[in-house]
Formats: C-alpha cells, sequence, structure tokens
C-alpha cells in the first residue's frame, strides 16, 4: 500500500421535496448516499471513496484530480426518441442536471448526466449543450427506460460541495483483501498509541449520535454566556486520556454546554480522520437488543477500540447509568467496571453530564469509576442571561413559523417558570415553558407585517392546557372571590365545613401565589370516620385546581408496609423507579392522595418527611421527583373508635372534633413529621341534614353509568321516592356507602330488569320513577330522534355564490315592502303614533302593538343599511387610494418655451385581495340572512295576535334553576319580536313576575310567535354540566293556548291529576315528545335566531325556507 493522500473531490447534493438529501459522486462511482444528514452523508461518502479508491486500476488515477473548471447546468430537453426496441418515437420533455468539467489545457468540456449513468460526452461550449443532450439522450434510450428517465428529473435544490478525504492509493503489487480488525471483548490488554490506525465507527454510529455531524448540519443550539467554560473543556478534551464530568441542577444547560465543544470541534475543518468527533450515548441505547451473555461486552470494546484509533470523545447522557446497566444474574459487572482499566490507562476521552444527587447515589456503588473524572460544577444563569438565552430562541422560530412574540412574553414565561415549572434551574426551566408554547401555538390574530402574533394571553391559554391549572390561578387580574370558591365547594363536598374550608384557603393562597414555593401546594390530613367525604373532597381539589378528577393519585398505605414499602414507592435493586415517583413525574399537576396513612410502615413516614419538607423525592437510581406542584392529602381513621365512645351516636360540636383529631394525629406521628402538615381537617359523621344532597350525588353517578348513556336513556325520580331512600338508607355509622347500597338495590337493579325486558329504540328513552304504596313504580317512554343540534347554514363557499345569496336577501328585503301585510303594519303604527301626539293615551294592547309594529319598522331600516355595508365592504372588486400623477404643461423657460411637469391628485383603483377574507364574510352573510329571514316572517305571518302560554316546569329539585335557565333564554331570544311577560308560581298561585327558580312562564301576544313556540314542547336535558351532580337536570315544556291566568291554573289541576295516578300505581303514558339538549349559552338579547342557544333547527329551518324558496 502506499502512503495516504489527500485529495478533494466534488460532490453532487440535493434537497427533495421530502426533506431528505441525496449525495453523489459524479465522475467518481456510481454510489449514492440518502439520509436526512448531509454531514452524515458526505461523511459515508468520504468513507466509500477510502475502500473504492485502493481498489482501482492505477490508471485511473488521474480522474481524482479535480479539474479547475466545475460547473452544474440544469439544461431542459424537448425531444423525441425511441426507447429500446421500440421504433416509434416518443415526445420527451425533461430537466436533467448535467455535470460539467473543463481543464484549461482541452478547450472543451467534459459532460455527465449523474442521474442516467457514468457516460460522458464533450461539447465546445455550454450553449451547445440542449442539442448536443438531445443526441445523448437519443443514444442512451437505446438501452434505457422512460420511467427511467423521468426518475433522473433535476431536482429545485442541488449545489456542489468540495470533499476532502485521504485515501491510500492503488498499488501494482499483489495484495489480498484487508480483514477487518476484530475488537477482543477483553479491557486488561494495554492499547499502544503508536499502533493508532484510523478506522470507520460502525459500532458507534449504530449506538451512538455523532453531534459534529449535527453541528455540520446546523442543528445545535449556541450555549450563551458559557464561553469560558467550552474554551476549558476545548482546551482539556484535545489532551489524550481526559475525562470530564459537568455536574449540575436540571435545566442549567450542560447538554447545551457539550453541544457548544462540539461545534467548536466541528468549526475546526479537517479531513474525516484529521477531524474529532463527539458520540453522545446513553446506557439505555448501550445496553438495548444484548439479550445474551458477552454480547454488551463486545459491544463495548468495538466502541473503545474505535475511540482510541479515531482520538473521538465519547459523551455519555447520564454518566451514573452505566453504574447500573450491564448486571445479569449470571455477573455483578457493570458497564462502568468495564470501563475502569480503559480510563486509568487513558486510552479514551469522555465528556458526561449529570446531577448532583445522581452523582451521590452512584459514587457510593463505584466510586473507583468516577474518581477519575474531573468534576466542573455549572452554575445557572442569572435572570439577565437567562432572558437573552430566551430572546435568540424565541427569534429562532419567529423566522421558521412566521410569528412574532410580544415583548411581555418572555417576562411571562420566565414567571410562570419560576413559580409552575419542573424542578429545574435556569435558562432550562423558562426555555422549556417558551419551546412547549411556540410549537404549539396557532396564532390567531396578526401583526401589521401578516406575522401571527402572540403574547401572553396566548401563553397563559397553553400553560392551562398544558397543566390543567385554571385560568385565574396564572392570571392576578381573573382571580376568583371567597365567597365563589366556597360556594363551589360547599356543592362538592356535603356536610364538611371543615374540609370546606381547607380546601377554600389552599385554593386562595395558590390563587394569590401566597403558597410556599419550595413545598407542595398545600399538606392537608383528612381525618374522621369512614364513609363521610374524605376521598371526595380530595376528588374535589383535583377537579377545581387542576380541571378533572382523574388527576388524583392514589395510593393504599395499607399495601405499603414491611421489607418491600421502600422499594415499591421509590423503587430498589432492579427497580430504579417506584410507582410514586413515576406516577408524579407522569402527572406533576396532581392530588396525591395516600389513603389509611396510618397503616403505613415507619420507613415510609421517613420518605414523607423529605416530600413535606423539600418537595421532592428520589428513587433508588438518583433521579429527583417534584412534588412542589402537587396537593398532599392523607387520610386516617385516628381517634374514630375514641370519639365513638365519648359521643356516642350524637355528633360532638365542631371544635370539640377539631381538638380531638389534632390531639390524635400529634400522639401518632412522629414531632419531625407532625409539624411538616399543614392542616389536620377534621371529618364529622353525617347526620340527617346531608342525607338528601347525598342522595342527590349518588342517584346522579348512578344514572350517569355507561349503560344508560350509550342507550340514550333519561331518568327521572320522583322526589317521593328519594326521601324514601334517604329514610332507609341512612346510617350514621356507615356513612354515605350505606345509601350506596340502597340505591343499587332499589333503582339499578330494577332498571336494569325494566331495560333487559323492553330493549329502548334507536330514539332513546324517558323512564319515570316513583314510590307507590306497594313499592316502586316505573313507567317507560320512546322519545322521538329529535336533532342534537341545529343544523349548519350552508355558507357559500366562493364570492360568486356570496353575490349570488346577497343578491337574494337584497330581493328579499326590497319584495317586504310589497306584501299585502306591510301597509297594515305601517297604517297601525302611524295611527298608533297619530293617537300618542295628539295628547292621548294608549291602552295595554296598543302600547304592545307599537312595539311590535315599531320593532318591524325599525329592523327593516337597519338592515336595508347594513345589506348595503355588505356590498361595500366585502363584494367590491377595487378600492380607490389617493395617488399623484404628473402632467406635462408648457412653461416660459429662459431660452424659449418648454414642457415641465406638474404633481397632481388622482383617485387610483386598486384590486381588493378578498381571499382571506372569505370566512369572515360569509359568517356576516349568515347573520343577515337570518335576520331577513326573520323579517320575511314576521312579516308574511302577520295578523291578529293568538295567545300563548309557555310553562317550563322542573321535574326534580335540582332543575329548578335550569327551569328559570330556560324561561330567560325565551325572554331574551323572542323579547325583541315583543312584548314577553314572566309568570312564577308562588305559595301555589301564578303571578306575573320576574323568572325565579322552580315553575315559570310566559305570555305573549306577538304576530306570528305562537306557531314558533307551539314546537318547543318537550324534555328540556341540561348537557352543558354532563357529570354526576347535573345528569337529572331534566325540564318540562309546555305550550298552552289561552289567557295565561287561566291555562296555568288549569294545567296545575292536569299535572296533580297525573302525579295522583302514578303514585296510586296506575299505569300511563307520560306523554312526553322527546327530549331537547341545552346548548352552551342560553342566549339574552340576541338579535340573530342563528346565535340563540335554544334554536334546534325546526325554527331555523322554517325561516331558512323563507330565504331560499324562489
Amino acid at each position: 500500500m502506499a502512503d495516504a493522500f489527500a485529495i478533494t473531490v466534488a460532490a453532487l447534493v440535493a434537497l427533495d421535496k421530502r426533506d431528505t438529501f441525496e449525495v453523489r459522486l459524479p465522475g467518481l462511482t456510481q454510489a449514492v448516499f440518502r439520509g436526512p444528514s448531509l454531514a452524515e452523508l458526505l461523511d459515508d461518502a468520504a468513507i466509500h471513496l477510502m475502500e473504492h479508491v485502493p481498489k482501482s486500476p492505477p490508471d485511473e488515477l488521474h480522474r481524482l484530480l479535480l479539474s479547475p473548471e466545475v460547473t452544474l447546468r440544469k439544461t431542459e430537453v424537448d425531444t423525441a426518441i425511441a426507447f429500446g426496441d421500440d421504433r416509434k418515437l416518443t415526445s420527451v420533455k425533461v430537466r436533467l442536471t448535467a455535470f460539467c468539467t473543463r481543464w484549461s489545457a482541452e478547450g472543451f468540456w467534459r459532460v455527465q448526466i449523474p442521474r442516467l449513468g457514468p457516460e460522458t460526452f464533450a461539447v465546445d461550449s455550454l450553449s451547445a449543450l440542449p442539442a448536443r443532450l438531445g443526441v445523448y439522450l437519443a443514444e442512451w434510450a437505446k438501452k434505457g427506460r422512460r420511467t427511467a428517465l423521468m426518475a433522473a428529473e433535476a431536482l429545485q435544490d442541488e449545489h456542489l460541495e468540495l470533499l476532502d478525504v485521504e485515501v491510500d492509493l492503488p498499488s501494482v503489487l499483489p495484495s489480498r483483501k484487508p480483514r477487518r480488525a476484530k475488537a477482543t471483548t477483553s479491557n486488561r490488554e494495554e492499547k499502544d498509541p503508536a499502533e493508532r490506525v484510523w478506522r470507520p465507527a460502525w459500532e458507534l454510529r449504530s449506538v451512538g449520535v455523532n453531534l459534529v455531524q449535527r453541528a455540520r448540519d446546523g442543528r445545535l443550539q449556541p450555549a450563551l454566556g458559557r464561553d469560558a467554560i467550552v474554551d476549558l473543556l476545548v482546551e482539556q478534551l484535545d489532551q489524550d486520556g481526559s475525562t470530564v464530568l459537568l455536574v449540575g441542577e436540571p435545566g442549567v444547560g450542560k447538554t447545551a454546554i457539550i453541544e457548544a465543544v462540539a461545534q467548536r470541534f466541528a468549526d475546526r475543518g479537517g479531513t474525516l480522520q484529521e477531524r474529532t468527533d463527539l458520540w453522545r450515548v446513553d446506557a439505555a441505547r448501550l445496553i438495548a437488543g444484548m439479550s445474551m451473555v458477552g454480547q454488551w461486552e463486545a459491544r463495548l470494546a468495538a466502541m473503545v477500540d474505535e475511540l482510541f484509533h479515531r482520538r473521538d470523545i465519547l459523551v455519555v447522557d447520564d454518566l451514573p447509568g452505566l453504574a447500573w446497566v450491564g448486571r445479569s444474574a449470571q455477573s455483578e459487572v457493570t458497564m462502568a467496571d468495564f470501563l475502569v482499566p480503559h480510563l486509568q490507562r487513558g486510552e479514551i476521552k469522555v465528556l458526561a453530564e449529570c446531577t448532583p444527587e445522581r452523582l451521590e447515589a452512584a459514587r457510593l456503588k463505584n466510586p473507583g469509576f468516577f474518581a477519575g473524572f474531573r468534576v466542573l460544577h455549572i452554575e445557572p444563569l442569572d435572570a439577565r442571561a437567562t432572558y437573552r438565552v430566551l430572546l435568540q430562541h424565541t427569534r429562532a422560530v419567529e423566522e421558521v413559523r412566521n410569528l412574532a412574540a410580544e415583548p411581555a412574553l418572555l417576562e411571562t414565561a420566565m414567571r410562570l417558570a419560576e413559580r409552575f415549572g419542573p424542578r429545574m434551574e435556569e435558562p432550562g426551566r423558562s426555555v422549556r415553558v417558551l419551546h412547549g408554547f411556540l410549537g404549539d401555538v396557532e396564532a390567531e390574530r396578526e401583526d401589521r407585517f401578516g406575522r401571527g402574533l402572540v403574547g401572553p394571553g396566548e401563553l397563559f391559554a397553553y400553560f392551562s392546557r398544558a397543566t390543567g391549572l385554571p385560568r385565574y390561578v396564572l392570571e392576578p387580574e381573573t382571580a376568583r372571590s371567597d365567597g365563589e370558591i366556597r360556594a363551589w365547594f360547599e356543592r362538592h363536598i356535603i356536610g364538611q365545613p371543615h374540609a370546606v374550608r381547607a380546601a377554600t384557603d389552599a385554593v386562595l393562597c395558590l390563587q394569590q401565589g401566597l403558597d410556599d414555593p419550595e413545598i407542595p401546594v398545600a399538606t392537608l390530613l383528612f381525618v374522621g370516620p369512614t364513609g363521610v367525604g374524605k376521598t371526595e373532597t380530595a376528588k374535589a381539589l383535583a377537579a377545581w385546581l387542576f380541571g378533572d378528577a382523574k388527576r388524583l393519585l392514589r395510593f393504599d398505605m395499607s399495601e405499603v408496609s414491611g421489607p418491600s414499602a421502600l422499594r415499591r414507592l421509590v423503587g430498589g435493586a432492579g427497580r430504579p423507579d417506584g410507582d410514586l415517583t413515576r406516577a408524579v413525574a407522569n402527572q406533576p399537576f396532581s392530588v396525591v392522595l395516600l389513603d389509611e396513612i396510618e397503616k403505613a410502615g415507619p420507613e415510609v413516614f421517613d420518605l414523607l418527611l423529605q416530600v413535606l419538607g423539600e418537595g421532592r423525592l428520589t428513587n433508588a437510581a438518583g433521579h429527583t421527583t417534584d412534588f412542589r406542584n402537587t396537593v398532599v392529602v392523607m387520610t386516617s381513621n385516628l381517634g374514630v373508635a375514641s370519639a365513638r365512645r365519648r359521643t356516642g351516636f350524637e355528633r360532638g360540636s365542631d371544635s370539640d372534633d377539631e381538638a380531638h383529631y389534632r390531639a390524635a394525629a400529634r400522639d401518632f406521628f412522629r414531632p419531625e413529621l407532625y409539624n411538616r402538615i399543614g392542616q389536620v381537617v377534621p371529618f364529622r359523621a353525617l347526620g340527617p341534614d346531608d342525607v338528601e344532597p347525598l342522595v342527590q350525588r349518588i342517584v346522579g353517578r348512578v344514572l350517569s353509568r355507561r349503560g344508560l348513556r350509550r342507550s340514550g336513556v333519561v331518568v327521572s325520580l320522583d322526589d317521593s321516592l328519594r326521601d324514601w331512600i334517604g329514610t332507609v338508607g341512612f346510617d350514621a355509622t356507615y356513612g354515605a356507602r350505606s345509601l350506596q347500597r340502597v340505591v343499587e338495590r332499589e333503582v339499578t337493579v330494577p332498571l336494569a330488569r325494566l331495560l333487559v325486558g323492553r330493549p329502548v329504540s334507536e330514539g332513546g328513552a324517558y323512564i319515570a320513577m316513583w314510590r307507590t304504596p306497594d313499592g316502586l313504580g316505573l313507567h317507560l317512554d320512546p322519545l322521538d330522534d329529535l336533532p342534537r343540534s341545529p343544523v349548519p347554514l350552508g355558507l357559500p363557499g366562493d364570492w360568486d355564490a356570496m353575490e349570488g345569496v346577497w343578491q337574494r336577501l337584497v330581493e328579499l328585503h326590497t319584495a317586504v315592502a310589497g306584501e299585502g301585510t306591510w301597509e297594515a303594519i305601517g297604517h297601525t303604527r302611524s295611527e298608533l303614533l297619530a293617537a300618542l301626539s295628539e295628547g292621548g293615551t294608549l291602552e295595554e294592547d296598543g302600547w304592545d302593538r307599537l312595539q311590535t309594529t315599531t320593532a318591524v319598522v325599525e329592523e327593516h331600516a337597519a338592515l336595508a343599511g347594513e345589506l348595503e355595508d355588505f356590498q361595500a365592504d366585502w363584494l367590491a372588486r377595487y378600492r380607490f387610494e389617493d395617488g399623484y400623477a404628473k402632467i406635462g404643461e408648457l412653461a416660459r423657460r429662459p431660452w424659449g418655451h418648454g414642457v415641465r411637469d406638474r404633481l397632481v391628485t388622482q383617485h387610483v383603483p386598486v384590486p381588493v385581495d378578498r381571499g382571506r377574507n372569505l370566512e369572515r364574510a360569509a359568517r356576516q352573510l349568515a347573520t343577515l340572512e337570518e335576520r331577513v329571514g326573520a323579517l320575511v316572517f314576521r312579516v308574511r305571518s302577520w295578523g291578529p295576535p293568538q295567545p300563548v302560554v309557555v310553562r317550563v316546569d322542573p321535574l326534580h329539585r335540582e332543575a329548578h334553576d335550569l327551569a328559570k335557565a330556560v324561561l330567560e333564554g325565551f325572554l331574551g331570544a323572542w323579547g325583541e319580536w315583543g312584548r314577553l311577560e314572566s309568570w312564577v308560581r308562588r305559595d301555589g298561585t301564578w303571578k306575573a313576575g320576574q323568572p325565579a327558580v322552580g315553575a315559570c312562564a310566559l305570555s305573549a301576544r306577538v304576530p306570528g310567535l305562537a306557531a314558533l313556540l307551539t314546537d318547543e314542547a318537550g324534555l328540556w336535558l341540561d348537557a352543558e354540566d354532563f357529570g354526576a351532580d347535573r345528569l337529572l337536570r331534566l325540564v318540562r315544556v309546555s305550550v298552552l293556548h289561552g289567557e295565561a291566568a287561566e291555562v296555568l291554573e288549569a294545567s296545575d289541576a292536569d299535572a296533580e291529576a297525573a302525579r295522583a295516578a302514578r303514585v296510586a300505581g296506575s299505569s300511563g303514558t307520560t306523554g312526553f315528545p322527546g327530549v331537547r339538549r341545552r346548548f352552551g349559552v342560553l342566549a339574552s338579547g340576541s338579535d340573530s335566531l342563528a346565535l340563540d342557544g335554544l334554536v334546534e333547527g325546526l325554527r331555523s329551518h322554517a325561516l331558512r325556507r323563507v330565504v331560499r324558496e324562489p
């Protein structure tokens, strides 16, 4: 073999639409290299040359010389050629990339089409290339295919790169194929530095990531403010056998520093053999796939051999991990043990990182391994330096995603990260928050340059979704009041005032930022009898603070005792992570419930000292789990037995209960643990006053089960049945659990039997349950299959269609004045106004008619202006801007008359780009369509008004406020059509008045309204809150015709007769035609039917037919 020879070759680099690179070596080899990393492909090409050149014939050495003139030409060819044996000419039009070289002494260009083959041809000048290329293709087509020609189409992004590489020249002497060096698995044989021979990094590439290649690809971020440390590391790593360990808290920038070091080595350049690469590995990848004895030792030996000969640097993400990995039933040797001899002899260079906790845990296990490392402690950045890092990161993302960040965004990110971020140091803590936000956000605002504008508001919304924390906790200006928070917990925590106060206090402190940031949000000990709501209180805290009761992490402490207690919670030998540390690491924003804490072993209490006192817990592998964003709740029955002996079955006073349970907890726990408990919350035994809401809660949960929801079954329990359940099921000793058993027996089982015997139709069913003298009464009514939501209005898909709809609306609006009733409306209004102008007065009916006619006339006038504005705002094809023009005019000059320019102002038509505004215009047109339709409907249905009454009855206690909300929805939706009067039922009598909870009604005398309201009869189900406490919120809407006082009293008599028949046990239909769902918001004062939350489709359809039918 001859000595190594340095050459420079031209590499053709292309990038396709899938962001995949392609590298070719035209004139040298037909090998093609494809992949996502250009730096890696260039290295592959260099290795290929190192293997290919020594095998080449000596007479081809001239091809290794780079021509002084090299260029790429993309040439389009449009010709007719015959493929293969087919004599028929085929027209082809293709754009090809030509690789052209020229030596000055030759006077011609050598041309190769790399994607078609190694053949070359000559042209005198590049201007003759298209014609000569047509001749070349005709010859190539004799053995080529059309598909191959189309595949050779030039890519849009192609360029040449110069590649430096050292190769061994071919020899004329006979030689045999060199054998690949085989690494020994022994780590005792010392390597001789004089025998170093560069070799490819096959094993390192299989398990590691080449950071130098990533740096050359521009995929690494700089480490701002760390230049001194990077300089020191580069100087240290230039020495053979250097081993450096970066130690710092998570987030300080250890990885960024290592990547900055890799960037420095990449900037040095040089050939592949001269370069120093950094290979990042971790213990998990090193052990992956190594199931047989001796496999990982062979892999590690090959890696050490490659590192030694290449003088590369091994980068280990988590160095202590090597002290744990590798042990098996046959051997106690770990990867750290295997590497110790090589490190001691200085055969490899290592740059690693870890946290202080991990280092201390691993040092105890293998002190000899870590003793050889030089430790550099990395301190966190200050606020100013962190801001610069965030600014740089934001600028990079802005350029890629076409975003613009408001100045306050970075400070808000730092504030949120400091308060709610993971247990990390700066800048990593803030970078993680900002990176997650910028990668997730979809900007809805734009700045004046058309870039998506994002700021603190969008960041708060993202952080609330990611963590579950409500917005009012993140934004101080949206904070909830003490009374509002307390009222919510009172609805969810029954009969426990101490628990309500403790939960409210915890939320208030978190909301105002007054909680200790270094410990859990709250540490609560719930003490009291069984079945009184301790677990339910923990679920309520999870639902309020983190948006979902599923954020509750529950651990039964009776299962965590004995020798395996610690191993189960934090891990141990062979199990580096435990159930508790893993669960909180996966869900750091949660309520941690330690149930029956007094049954845990004493070693568990030692763990709690770290959790409650420092807000963190370290597992067996040294990883620290952050508990600062959790609420730790412990439940216990301490002192319950003695309290029962003290008070019997009578409930003691609140102050006595609190003092008793607090004393029991103080006597049980060690002082250092008791002092870390934020609050001991006593739970008292439930009393008779708590039975009704408990029954409501339990029944609601039973009726929200999957079998009923899936079948579309709505169940209503009569108040008499629930009162009976409370009377029979309440037991002061067992609390809510005894009620649960009665509900399962008296409600769940009969429902199952009924549904088995009478299958539910596709439209669902309504089941009424009541108490009879003989037991239980049940009746099932099939429900109509009503639409669940309004059918969406078909919006125009293009501007021409929109213009057609607008023209139709204008025609309908104009035609209103031609309706026969329009003249009657105007005449009635004129008469009423004339009577007032003459000093007269109007009766109540006259005021109603004046209000109704005025509303119609004013709506007609308002729509005229808005239709005209819509045309000007959206349908105009040009807008006019002020501009200037030069006009030549005669002017007297010293040498005679001449022409001079004069600026004049003129209106310049500018085409309007309407494409981006189509959706906004369509929504506005939809609103106009509904309003025009409503106007046409009112005018066509004008006539003597028919009295109509809408009555809303709650079917049970929980729906009283829903009845009021539904009636207010009707008043808001139709109030502008005319005067509506609301009625309430007090002391068994109907009276006019403002809507109140309970049965209520409205009466109206508005033309056309009776026909629309008639369809509202049926059952209304509140589907906004579909949880356990809201499922039973049902009201019945009845539409009655006649004077309000008379028809309401008559309907009372009918309802009482029906109820008496049910209680007596008689059967019969309930006569409910269907269930209507209430949508998100009940509109109030809405001026558009499309925005009315009560519109279900039929009313909208009636009005749309008026609009769309010719």
